[in-house]
């Protein structure tokens, strides 16, 4: 946890490396605890280093989270599976408002991480809710509720999302289940203000 959050970039992305090749042999109990509360407190540390990590990591941990909470058989089988079902709605939505924070973040280097992984996250919001996480109504509508207003806002800042993000996000929206007339109006207005923003971009820069 020590290594993700100094300055020196080459410790810190081995580190984020490490800690996934970790997180993934972990057994689930560790990983829904342990783990997840330490990408919590990354999130929230003082120094923009740590939140750099925390917007990488959260983004790769959060379909095992949303999905990692499978029950055990026989008597009591049923309550422990809607225990650790509802532990892994309340951490699902813990992370997703500690990423969302951090595409908000004040640090420029944070939202541009962030910004990166901001396509991994929907897909595996995808992968965990299904439609469900497409067209719900309300908190449960993710992708239209929460991400694709942290994409735009994330367009729409000065600093823009970056080439590499936007693709990235973008893609992962284009699934079989995304069939709404609702989804597809947003995520093709969407598109048009990447193609925009990222034209503004390259010709602002050209001529400076």
């Amino acid at each position: 946890e020590l290594l993700l959050t100094v300055e020196e970039a080459t410790v810190r992305n081995e580190a984020c490396e490490t800690a996934k090749a970790i997180a993934a042999s972990l057994p689930d109990e560790s990983y829904r605890t342990e783990y997840a509360d330490m990408l919590s407190r990354l999130s929230r540390k003082e120094w923009f280093t740590s939140r750099m990590s925390a917007a990488n990591l959260i983004a790769v941990g959060y379909e095992r989270m949303g999905l990692g909470a499978g029950g055990s058989d026989g008597d009591g089988g049923s309550d422990m599976a809607d225990e650790g079902a509802a532990t892994a709605a309340r951490q699902c939505a813990e992370h997703l408002s500690n990423f969302a924070a951090l595409c908000r973040d004040d640090a420029p280097m944070v939202r541009r991480v962030a910004s990166q992984n901001l396509g991994t996250v929907a897909e595996a919001a995808i992968k965990v809710g299904g439609r469900e996480a497409v067209d719900g109504t309300g908190d449960e509508s993710i992708v239209v509720g929460t991400l694709l207003p942290l994409y735009e806002e994330l367009a729409a800042n000065t600093q823009p999302v970056s080439e590499k993000s936007s693709p990235s996000f973008l893609w992962s929206l284009y699934s079989p289940v995304i069939g709404g007339d609702r989804e597809i109006r947003a995520l093709f207005r969407y598109f048009i203000n990447c193609v925009c923003l990222a034209y503004i971009y390259t010709n602002l820069i050209s001529f400076s």
